[in-house]
């Protein structure tokens, strides 16, 4: 009965030290750092070492010998003697426990077909003066571990000079060469680069230690029930065929975690396939990082959400080009964290020529930083296939578009909640109702919006090497709405009974707005961040629509046409002379905004009609100081 009760006391033991070591992987992953990739037990393949089995890293094991050893492990000599007494007289005396662990070990070393860097391995007791034979203690063979032996630097020759000097390093060769089997000092070198000694206390202590360390994550005051919980999913999983992996411990234990925790999604590569990993979508256990759960959190702008890509993005990938807009449009206290953050910024900078369209330095704004803390997961959706690759790439696309629209959205009925209406009302009233009908026809259409959306922020004039679609999203959410509002106001003042269709307005005008500030030039030459409106005549000659409203430009539209007559003069295409000029240019001038803010629809509509231009009747004054 004594026996057994001692096993049983063991075995509690073991299972503290793993709901510890559980824990440790738990919380490292909640805060996406480096972190054991599973814990199991009964799995390993050196003799006795096989308590506890923690996957480190990709091919490397941790073997845990747990020892609650309270009492002596033997009292015999360091030096191996034999019987004296009675029919086994003469035999050499029986190994203890530790004996026996350190002498399997002492096997798998010799054996050359194992291969060291491979594996650790750890003994945990509750305290270092356990005796492991007359005169050593365990606290002696850990100062041998971990004072005496320096990687690389420590020699077989120098170990045996100490020996000569200092009892203790003799006793622990004695012990090793002469009861573990260790052959030499060589021997026991390779034994010194592979293997640890934890003082861990005893169970009461480990508790505390692994309730302090949930209190990272987890609720303070449910911090004990957390490790019984922990404790009971070990007892169900940690089985020779199961190990504890952190991902999935999570999804038992979510209800739990503190409710400002920081989250993360990480992308890499795992022999050249894209995985992907993480926090941020914990929903069900089956599905990890989907899309639609990931970005809201990603681009939620109030809460610490992390994006890692521990990978080089390549061209001509899809999953590439949406990483760099989901880093793009990170915001407020989240940042993404790079490997190679500089040729990162490069990559962004050349796609969207440096500029995202809000200020002349916006690029340099980006909460892109260096990723310190490169780690590897094991639980992760492998995109296998040239199909699951651009399939989770639409899915990120589509979800980004529809998480923009919705900002979009706000921000578009905050303009027109907040307009000042001094005179009437009336044209806040039909900007509410004709709002309401585009926003029924986009909300669900995932591709017009993102057709939509990209429309304003890349003009035709900067060509296809920019990448206009980089430039929606959060950062831009405020701009693309300003657009839209103005775009609103047009398409009432001179199509009231538009049924909702915002790419023409009365059958006659096909207008776009441009939302830019600033813009990267015009294609085929070196890209320059300039104002908008030092280019105005350059983007509308390279336009197909024929209303173009300026957002972000405020000098009068007339200022632009004497641009537009004056550039015509040196161009063969697009110009007043050929007839593809545009029939309305609408700019955030003064007056227009005096208009707005009064609010009355007629007034609008009279000060928009009277800017419109008849194409089939140009001005031939104009045509003749062209043409001379």
């Amino acid at each position: 009965m004594l026996k057994k009760l001692r096993l049983d006391q063991t075995k509690i033991y073991e299972l503290t030290i793993a709901t510890y070591e559980i824990s440790t992987m738990l919380v490292d992953f909640v805060r996406g750092r480096k972190h054991y990739l599973s814990i199991g037990a009964e799995q390993g393949d050196v003799d006795t070492w096989d308590d506890l089995i923690i996957e480190k890293e990709k091919d490397l094991l941790v073997h845990i010998q747990v020892k609650r050893q309270k009492t002596n492990f033997s009292n015999d000599n360091c030096i191996r003697d034999k019987i004296t007494k009675q029919e086994r007289k003469g035999q050499p005396k029986d190994l203890s426990s530790i004996d026996k662990s350190m002498k399997s070990l002492a096997e798998w070393i010799k054996n050359n077909n194992n291969d060291l860097n491979k594996k650790e391995f750890h003994i945990e007791l509750p305290n270092l003066e356990v005796q492991l034979k007359k005169g050593l203690i365990v606290g002696q063979f850990k100062d041998l571990i971990e004072q005496h032996y320096k990687p690389n630097i420590t020699t077989t020759q120098g170990l045996s000079n100490l020996a000569s000097k200092d009892s203790s390093v003799k006793n622990c060769y004695n012990w090793l060469n002469s009861w573990c089997d260790f052959e030499d000092w060589d021997h026991i070198l390779n034994l010194l680069s592979i293997i640890k000694i934890k003082d861990s206390g005893l169970e009461t202590d480990i508790k505390l230690k692994t309730e302090d360390k949930l209190k990272d994550i987890f609720i303070s005051d449910k911090v004990k029930e957390v490790r019984e919980r922990i404790l009971s999913y070990i007892h169900i999983n940690t089985t020779f065929t199961g190990a504890v992996s952190p991902r999935c411990l999570l999804f038992e234990l979510k209800s739990y975690l503190q409710p400002n925790i920081s989250l993360w999604t990480q992308f890499e590569k795992q022999d050249s396939k894209w995985c992907v990993s993480g926090t941020n979508d914990i929903e069900l256990n089956t599905e990890i990082e989907r899309p639609n759960f990931v970005i809201p959190k990603l681009w939620n702008g109030t809460l610490l959400q992390n994006l890692k890509i521990n990978a080089e993005l390549s061209d001509r990938c899809g999953v590439s080009d949406s990483l760099l807009r989901l880093a793009i449009h990170q915001t407020g206290n989240s940042n993404t964290h790079c490997v190679n953050s500089a040729v990162i910024r490069s990559r962004i900078n050349d796609k969207i020529g440096g500029t995202l369209g809000l200020e002349i330095n916006d690029v340099q704004t980006l909460s892109i930083v260096e990723n310190n803390e490169n780690f590897r997961c094991e639980e992760i959706k492998q995109l296998s296939s040239r199909a699951e690759n651009r399939n989770y790439s639409d899915n990120m696309e589509k979800t980004m578009h529809l998480e923009t629209w919705n900002k979009v959205s706000i921000n578009i009925e905050e303009l027109i909640s907040g307009m000042y209406n001094i005179h009437s009302t009336t044209l806040q009233d039909q900007l509410e109702a004709r709002w309401e009908i585009w926003k029924k026809k986009l909300n669900n259409d995932a591709q017009g919006i993102g057709e939509l959306l990209k429309s304003i922020v890349h003009p035709r004039a900067e060509g296809e090497s920019i990448n206009g679609m980089l430039r929606v999203g959060m950062r831009t959410a405020q701009l693309l709405a300003e657009s839209l509002f103005n775009l609103l106001i047009i398409s009432i003042a001179l199509d009231p009974e538009n049924n909702g269709d915002w790419k023409k307005i009365n059958d006659k005008l096909a207008p776009v707005a441009v939302g830019l500030r600033y813009w990267s030039g015009e294609a085929g030459k070196q890209r320059k961040v300039k104002a908008i409106d030092e280019d105005g005549n350059i983007i509308i000659g390279k336009e197909t629509a024929n209303a173009l409203i300026f957002s972000k430009v405020t000098s009068p539209p007339n200022e632009m046409w004497n641009d537009l007559i004056s550039y015509s003069k040196d161009q063969v295409q697009n110009s007043i002379a050929d007839g593809k000029t545009p029939d309305l240019i609408i700019t955030n001038c003064v007056e227009f905004r005096k208009l707005i803010n009064k609010g009355d629809i007629e007034a609008v509509r009279n000060y928009v009609k009277s800017q419109l231009r008849d194409s089939e009747s140009i001005n031939l004054t104009n045509i003749k100081e062209i043409t001379g």
